[in-house]
């Protein structure tokens, strides 16, 4: 074979071409790169909360831990002066942006004064702050009951924390309520 001459070149390439595109043919697989396997789009990360948290439509925090199995009531059949306590938090149906707040205080026979204090309480999404101003009222009678309205910022849970006593000269009888949790949403 010359290899002075372009037709002898090209027949010396001619053959392991020849040899190279028949491998291919016969052999399944052999020149090609390997499949992968099939890819998951995920969706995008939402970086704007942190991980773990999950929201309620209409809230802008995730919601705060359960509290109290009875929330919003107290009753004491062993209470020398205090009988009852009730706490109750609702969405005014007018505005949607306030909350009624009701509780009352409720004494044996045996006292002669009662009282309670009120707040509201909102959660921030890792615990209760002060939301607006403590209020108390006191009677000189076995019973006290206070009720008002507060406007409130939607999107946040709310509860009422109430104090509430009955007493007979120095003798006082204290306990705590928390109504249930009230999300105002947005």
């Amino acid at each position: 074979m010359n290899l002075n001459t372009k037709s002898s070149f090209f027949k010396l390439l001619a053959i392991p071409t020849a040899i190279l595109i028949s491998t291919i043919i016969l052999i399944p697989g052999s020149g090609y790169a390997e499949e992968s396997p099939p890819v998951t789009q995920l969706p995008p990360l939402d970086t704007t909360q942190p991980p773990n948290i999950i929201r309620v439509p209409g809230a802008l925090t995730s919601p705060p831990p359960a509290t109290n199995p009875n929330p919003g009531q107290h009753d004491s059949t062993t209470g020398k002066y205090l009988n009852s306590a009730y706490s109750n938090l609702n969405v005014d149906t007018l505005d949607r942006s306030s909350v009624l707040i009701s509780s009352s205080t409720v004494g044996t026979s045996s006292s002669s004064r009662s009282g309670l204090s009120v707040s509201l309480e909102r959660w921030n999404g890792s615990s209760w702050e002060l939301f607006g101003e403590r209020r108390t009222t006191s009677t000189a009678t076995n019973s006290a009951v206070l009720k008002y309205k507060l406007p409130v910022l939607k999107g946040y849970y709310y509860r009422i924390k109430s104090e509430h006593w009955s007493m007979n000269g120095d003798h006082k009888e204290v306990t705590t309520v928390y109504s249930s949790t009230l999300l105002v949403s947005s």
